[in-house]
């Protein structure tokens, strides 16, 4: 239910009326109530109203009380499915975020892709915490995709700490959502797109599941410049009616780096790619690397890293080297690299090389990196800020002049990084050491 305030607003189409909370767990959810509210809303729809562009819907645990609920064999149920349809139908509306107040709670999948079909104009959707129920042996996905896919309008797409799940002989299971990452990939307007599965103490049988195949297919995307994944499973190409066959998160041949950066390597819109809990083998490390030697629009990287490297053995796998020399030597259009995660030392030592010749990062940062590495990047990161590229470009002398006369001011964070930078720029050039004849 809404406030009444809200209500009234509603009936009046007040023009200050943009922003509306539903279902809120301090008002009355009663079917009579809930009747109320779908009779306002379509009656707000019928005046057409044109001020409400945003709608957050709070679902409650007991409000869609069984698996799936994709049925209108009840009338409660049919009165549910019609807040949401009501919703979807307001004409101006551009924001809607449907989650929960506590916990995970039932959503279910056919009630969304209504939802949907019905907001031509939103161009922003989250979903927050939902157990998204899949009704067994149905076309919920198949609908919800449908949904997506042809949607004219929707130019982002959250999707955090959800689960997808199908009830089938009486267990709740995984289903994967692969339908819906290939409905993104062919949106005409999509550009951001964050999807992060269930919590991490959340079970490998009821996380959300994607393959890797689905995944390279979102990085297709000919419109999308952000993509942000965090914390889910991975599983072989299986149907997406079938349980998920989640494989092991270190399995090199279903890495999802392998299949994705190929992917990115070809994307003339991508500027931001951030992979959560990614297991960086060597084989995403030159994966990685390729797509950095061919891609001119990332501008930044971001890698939750789960493999722990942290031997000095002469045996360690280099699992950053191959994409700290693309770096170096090849990637002039990358702003931003975020690394979190422990890496080896000849890894830390790999990064810390390219930043020394990379002129062009603003931001390095690697996560419970070494002492002196971080120094050291920092350092470069320093000089970087401080038009490192412009200076080695230029031939006047004066320029050069002026850029120790900076570094002597004392214009860093820490005062011996003002007599490094003067050191490195006149072992950089140290014709600035000649005395005119």
């Amino acid at each position: 239910m809404a406030k009444p305030n809200d209500l009234v607003g509603l009936r009046r189409n007040d023009s200050h009326l943009t922003y509306l909370q539903l279902l809120r767990p301090d008002c009355d959810q009663s079917d009579s109530s809930l009747k109320e509210l779908v009779h306002v809303l379509l009656e707000s729809n019928n005046n057409t109203n044109t001020h409400v562009t945003r709608v957050r819907v709070m679902v409650q645990h007991r409000f869609f009380w069984n698996r799936t609920n994709n049925n209108d064999d009840n009338d409660s149920l049919r009165l549910r499915r019609q807040v949401f349809a009501a919703v979807g139908s307001l004409p101006k509306l551009q924001q809607l975020k449907i989650d929960s107040y506590m916990g995970l709670v039932r959503l279910p999948v056919g009630v969304l892709s209504d939802t949907i079909q019905r907001a031509r104009q939103l161009r922003e959707l989250e979903l927050w915490d939902l157990k998204l129920m899949v009704a067994d042996d149905s076309n919920d996905l198949e609908a919800l995709q449908n949904a997506l896919q042809d949607h004219p309008c929707l130019e982002r797409f959250t999707l955090y700490n959800c689960q997808s799940l199908t009830d089938r002989n009486g267990a709740t299971r995984a289903c994967s959502l692969d339908p819906v990452v290939h409905a993104l990939a062919s949106m005409p307007k999509i550009e951001q797109v964050y999807i992060t599965a269930a919590a991490a103490n959340s079970s490998a049988s009821s996380s959300i599941a994607f393959s890797c195949s689905a995944l390279e297919h979102l990085c297709r995307s000919k419109t999308l410049k952000e993509l942000g994944l965090w914390k889910f499973n991975f599983h072989s190409a299986v149907q997406h009616r079938q349980t998920a066959t989640i494989m092991p998160p270190h399995n090199n041949n279903n890495e999802p780096l392998t299949f994705m950066a190929p992917a990115l390597a070809q994307s003339n819109t991508m500027t931001m790619f951030e992979f959560g809990k990614c297991h960086l083998s060597a084989q995403g490390d030159l994966a990685m690397a390729a797509m950095l030697r061919t891609n001119t629009s990332l501008l930044q990287l971001d890698l939750h890293l789960d493999a722990v490297v942290t031997t000095d053995d002469d045996d360690d796998e280099d699992y950053f080297v191959a994409t700290a020399e693309a770096l170096e030597k090849h990637n002039r259009t990358l702003k931003s690299l975020k690394l979190w995660g422990l890496l080896s030392r000849r890894n830390q030592e790999a990064l810390v090389a390219m930043i020394q010749h990379n002129y062009c990062l603003q931001t390095c940062r690697l996560l419970d990196a070494d002492c002196d590495v971080s120094q050291q990047m920092e350092f470069y990161i320093g000089l970087n800020r401080r038009g490192r590229k412009q200076l080695f470009k230029t031939t006047c002398g004066s320029q050069w002049i002026n850029a120790l006369a900076d570094c002597g001011r004392n214009n860093f964070p820490k005062q011996q990084d003002g007599l490094s930078a003067i050191y490195y720029y006149l072992s950089m050039k140290p014709g600035l050491l000649c005395c005119p004849k």
